[in-house]
């Protein structure tokens, strides 16, 4: 299973992606993580895993984000 320190990690990898393709295709966040989980679903073929991920990730405190956007 994947650690918390590994998911920590990259998730500070998939920010820096995220943030050059937002960058390079002058698109909002949340439309290429709307592009992006369409992706990764497919490419999961409908793999229950995929969904069990998201579900971890999800309970995960120290990825939360804590900034208040107005």
């Amino acid at each position: 299973m994947i650690t918390d320190e590994q998911i920590a990690v990259i998730a500070r990898d998939v920010d820096d992606v995220l943030a050059g393709l937002v960058t390079k295709h002058k698109i909002g966040p949340l439309s290429l993580s709307g592009i992006m989980l369409a992706r990764l679903i497919h490419f999961a073929n409908h793999d229950d895993d995929i969904y069990k991920l998201f579900s971890e990730i999800g309970k995960k405190t120290h990825l939360e984000n804590s900034e208040v956007v107005h």
